[in-house]
């Protein structure tokens, strides 16, 4: 158990500074209402959890310092079960950081704040630091008044991350899923189509529109290739008729040859250049211009000098003439290209009417027509047709609907169940309250408060009399906090607590409460009361220790 050895205060809510010392188990601190004394609980819960009954939020901490000045904090040297001397100096900066992990801290300074719980908060409380005998006991519970979650909520309970020993947390989470179910179930699309709402007519059969599709479909395939063979006939239609232009435009590009003097004759000119090379070579082969030669144009005998001089007078022509007969040969060479061109057009003409003639010749504007009109009847069909799928599909997904809303009913019906269960009045929390397991509570404490009718469980459940402790009366609250703070340090091995108003009780009463006090072996209970009693001539226990407030100064007596 912890024992707190020293307190420092500086600049925190009622006190400038203050530095206490406590040698011994009960401190008592005695003052005028609104002197400090509070301040001193508040400052050891500030310390131990960045808290206090002032504030609940850390960011909330600056709101403690004396007179909104600066530099506030709390000190505190402690030793923990251990012997370990422990330091903790908490301020502003630091309010959310190293606080202690024992959940029943702040109710053993508090003593009122335990009570203002529910059961169940009390319950989860205990159940942090009494082990698993609560969640036994729940678990139990569940399962008897309960049983087996269904799949689909147990998987949802497990991924949002809710302890099913938490019965309140596991209510709402069931709460929520049948929420969502519900909206799931609502969002379903459960009202079955109609042909009607697809533009069909009631006794629409497809199958028989899927039959004349085929056979138009069929039609149009064929009516396509007739467009083509029409076009086709049209384009070799052009072909030959620009071909035919090409063979015109090429033969009237045919020059007539010009005459050349009397010799106009293209093989006359060929003749005399070869008399010429002829008369050439003959002459170098013959000394003797008498000599009798064949002559190579007319096969007749003649003298070499008579061949010469034929020769001679061709080559005088020759050169005289050499123009007319270089444009002469110009022309026949382009002419003879021309009518190359000509005789491979007219080839290709003689090919392009062969394939017009293997060609039928059909009704090209009434196969368009037609066409035309297949092509709107297949449109028709294809929309029928896909409105009977869409049809279709949707008739099988309010039938996939239906099955999940049958399901979402039974999840939601599940859902009613648990929550019946676990809700307040419900089996589930009357098993837990009637299967508590009854805590131990000083007699004497009870006996010196008057509140021996006072018990509590294991479950968070404190009963008075025989009634839940929220149907007591203020002052019988108050009794019960201050006797349940202090078997909460006992049974959470905290070591300290706190009680307020303590001036409740009176003469013996109080001497015996110092008295049961000390026997519960705690290492710090710490006192405040509203008194303006002289206790310096007031004989003071060894186990007990007196501090005056006034005014936020604290002296020990």
């Amino acid at each position: 158990m912890r024992k707190i050895e020293m307190l420092k205060i500086t600049r925190f809510e009622g006190i400038p500074s203050a530095e206490l010392v406590f040698n011994k188990p009960v401190s008592l601190f005695v003052g005028r209402n609104n002197q400090g004394k509070s301040s001193i609980i508040d400052a050891l819960t500030f310390a131990f959890t960045g808290k206090c009954r002032s504030i609940s939020k850390f960011k909330d901490t600056g709101a403690l310092s004396h007179g909104g000045q600066k530099g506030m904090q709390v000190h505190v040297n402690y030793k923990d079960k251990d012997g370990e001397l422990c330091v903790i100096k908490r301020s502003t900066s630091n309010a959310s950081k190293n606080l202690d992990p024992n959940p029943i801290i702040p109710y053993c300074l508090d003593s009122q704040a335990f009570l203002k719980l529910s059961a169940p908060e009390r319950g989860k409380i205990l159940a942090s630091v009494l082990g698993e005998g609560l969640n036994e006991l729940i678990k139990e519970a569940i399962a008897t008044h309960i049983g087996d979650f269904p799949e689909p909520i147990r998987a949802e309970i497990k991924a949002a991350g809710v302890n099913i020993y938490d019965v309140d947390a596991l209510r709402d989470e069931v709460v929520m899923i049948r929420r969502g179910y519900k909206r799931e179930a609502n969002e379903l699309d459960l009202l079955e189509p109609t042909l009607t709402s697809y533009q069909l007519p009631e006794n629409y059969a497809v199958d028989k529109d899927e039959k004349e599709l085929a056979s138009i479909t069929a039609h149009i395939n064929q009516a396509e290739r007739d467009i083509a063979i029409v076009k086709e006939r049209l384009q070799i239609q052009a072909n030959i008729h620009d071909i035919g232009k090409a063979i015109k435009e090429h033969e009237a590009d045919i020059r007539p040859e010009p005459r050349i003097g009397v010799m106009d004759e293209a093989d006359k000119v060929a003749t005399s250049e070869l008399i010429v090379q002829l008369a050439n070579l003959i002459g170098k082969k013959h000394d003797n211009l008498n000599d009798i030669i064949q002559c190579p144009t007319c096969e007749q005998d003649v003298e070499v000098n008579e061949l010469l001089a034929v020769a001679g007078t061709r080559k005088q022509w020759l050169t005289k003439f050499k123009t007319a007969i270089e444009e002469r040969n110009a022309i026949v060479k382009k002419n003879a290209g021309l009518q190359r061109q000509v005789d491979g057009l007219k080839e290709y003409l003689k090919k392009l009417e062969a394939d017009l003639a293997e060609l039928p010749e059909l009704d090209g504007p009434k196969i368009e027509k037609e066409l035309s009109s297949l092509r709107a009847q297949q449109s028709v069909l294809n929309d029928n047709i896909e409105h009977y799928r869409q049809f279709q599909n949707q008739a099988m997904q309010v039938k996939i609907n239906q099955k999940k809303h049958n399901e979402f009913a039974e999840l939601v019906k599940q859902c009613d169940r648990i929550d019946d269960a676990l809700k307040d009045g419900g089996p589930v929390k009357s098993a837990i309250a009637a299967g508590g397991r009854e805590l131990p509570i000083n007699q004497k404490l009870l006996d010196v408060w008057g509140m021996t009718g006072l018990t509590w469980q294991n479950n968070g459940e404190i009963l008075y009399n025989g009634r839940p402790i929220e149907q007591a009366s203020r002052s019988e609250q108050y009794r019960a906090s201050s006797v349940m703070a202090l078997a909460l340090s006992k049974i959470g091995n905290v070591g300290i607590c706190s009680l307020d108003e303590f001036e409740t009780l009176v003469g013996d009463n109080a001497n015996q409460f110092f008295d049961v006090v000390n026997e519960c072996g705690l290492n710090n209970v710490f006192v405040c009361a509203s008194s303006v009693a002289d206790y310096t001539v007031v004989e003071i226990p060894k186990w007990l220790e007196v501090f005056t407030v006034n005014k936020g100064v604290i002296k020990r007596i």
